[in-house]
């Protein structure tokens, strides 16, 4: 059995393969064990060993809690440090969860380490529209998603 360590930290970039030939670039916004806050970007590149990858605010994809085991099997391929790095510009958002059993709205509220601290019921579920999803995705399904949201 192979000893997994965590050798990526908040503020580095890595590549998701989206095809044999692209990545989508992520950043680790929060890590907390194998758990990460990731900003994915629209910009599909075909290389990973430029060091001056750069990113924009006004390109983000998906904003999502996800499982680090992605990185820890070496599927998702680490880049290194953004070099604009600075933990100030990066806050953890709020979140939705929508109960679909009562079809109650709820805007969540985690710390830095990724815990959640409140929850509030929210009348008016499209206040919630662009708010990311409550909730912890495998890198399956993080690979998944962007292909889909890269198609429309």
């Amino acid at each position: 059995m192979s000893d997994m360590k965590n050798n990526y930290n908040e503020g580095d970039l890595f590549g998701v393969p989206i095809s044999t030939s692209e990545f989508i670039i992520g950043l680790i916004v929060k890590v907390n064990n194998n758990k990460m806050l990731c900003y994915f970007f629209s910009r599909k590149v075909s290389s990973l060993t430029d060091s001056k990858i750069e990113i924009e605010r006004d390109e983000v994809l998906l904003v999502i809690m996800c499982s680090a085991l992605g990185l820890d099997k070496k599927h998702w391929k680490l880049i290194g440090r953004y070099n604009n790095w600075d933990a100030k510009d990066w806050k953890v958002p709020n979140f939705k969860r929508i109960d679909i059993i009562t079809n109650k709205c709820y805007e969540i509220i985690y710390n830095d380490s990724l815990e959640e601290i409140d929850s509030k019921e929210v009348a008016d579920c499209a206040s919630l529209d662009d708010f990311p999803e409550d909730g912890l995705a495998g890198y399956g399904y993080v690979e998944k998603r962007l292909s889909r949201l890269l198609t429309f």
